[in-house]
């Protein structure tokens, strides 16, 4: 059982276990699905009535923007902000799906979080809080898959369980409920256009964030945290200020509070972690980076002395 007060920061790599598209893949995903003949041309066109021409000058204008993202093609790009979510609901949809998360060769990092979650103690007491970038729901839809099954609960019980670890989406989310209920979708893959819609509509783009509830929450957590990891985490320089890190260290040596930050560096080169130093210098005193960017999360954490239960 993880008993540090702990939380965790997640980026767009954190859920690439499971096989959900990068910020980069996501992007080649909707210009190549987008263009003509691609089936989200068609998801869009026929299913949702966007004119044929804005689907093509969407599609167009994103494979020529050289964006690092969609995200970040849309914060500059508002014209194009609602097709824009509509296509990352529609791409992003098709992977929330329960059968991703059958036991593999070797462990992925849900599996190895939930082992350490559930060894000497009781789910609901781990010390434990997670702040996520991303839009989908693949962790908690893990969790609760793996508390029914493990305990024999039924689906209400283990989302009770599952509500006592706080999961933060500071940019909006794909859904709220992980099971269907009336004509909700849960956490099933199939592209509808009304769920589409809905999910649309819960998703944020950076300049409709304003510093909230969300945020306020995030604040919180990390005020109270002994224990900071951030995985798949890229360090974009507004994601950090957002986070409002400088408030949080502030608080922490006020109240002489020694909190450890750690760093997956998974796929960030030196170049982008002497960046991410540089974003973080005044802030964070100090954050602890893996030493070696191939490690997957499932290295990191069988590798780094961290989620070690107190004595």
């Amino acid at each position: 059982m993880i008993t540090t007060p702990t939380v965790l920061i997640l980026g767009a790599g954190a859920s690439a276990d499971y096989n959900f598209p990068t910020g980069r893949r996501l992007l080649l995903n909707i210009c190549q699905e987008a263009s003509p003949n691609g089936q989200l041309f068609s998801f869009l066109t026929e299913r949702m009535e966007t004119p044929p021409g804005q689907v093509e000058r969407f599609a167009q204008a994103l494979r020529h923007s050289q964006a690092p993202s969609v995200d970040f093609f849309l914060e500059n790009r508002k014209n194009f902000e609602e097709i824009g979510k509509l296509a990352i609901a529609a791409t992003l949809i098709p992977y929330e799906n329960y059968g991703a998360f059958g036991p593999t060769q070797k462990p992925r990092w849900y599996e190895t979080l939930f082992s350490l979650m559930v060894e000497g103690g009781r789910f609901e007491e781990n010390q434990l809080s997670i702040i996520t970038f991303n839009y989908d729901r693949s962790l908690e839809a893990f969790l609760f898959l793996a508390l029914q099954n493990l305990y024999g609960l039924e689906p209400e019980n283990a989302e009770e369980r599952l509500r006592k670890i706080k999961i933060v989406h500071l940019y909006g989310s794909l859904g709220a409920g992980l099971r269907p209920v009336d004509l909700e979708r849960g956490y099933q893959a199939e592209r509808r256009g009304n769920w589409i819609t809905a999910a649309a509509k819960c998703i944020k783009i950076a300049h409709e964030v304003q510093p909230g509830e969300e945020f306020e929450m995030a604040k919180r957590l990390l005020c109270d945290a002994e224990e900071v990891l951030f995985l798949g985490f890229g360090f974009h320089p507004v994601n950090v200020q957002r986070l409002r890190l400088d408030e949080v260290c502030a608080f922490h040596k006020k109240n002489n509070k020694n909190a450890r930050w750690l760093a997956c560096r998974t796929g960030i080169g030196d170049g982008e972690t002497a960046r991410a130093r540089v974003y973080l210098k005044g802030v964070i005193p100090g954050v602890l980076f893996s030493r070696d960017e191939s490690w997957g999360i499932n290295d990191y954490l069988r590798n780094t002395e961290c989620l070690i239960p107190e004595c």
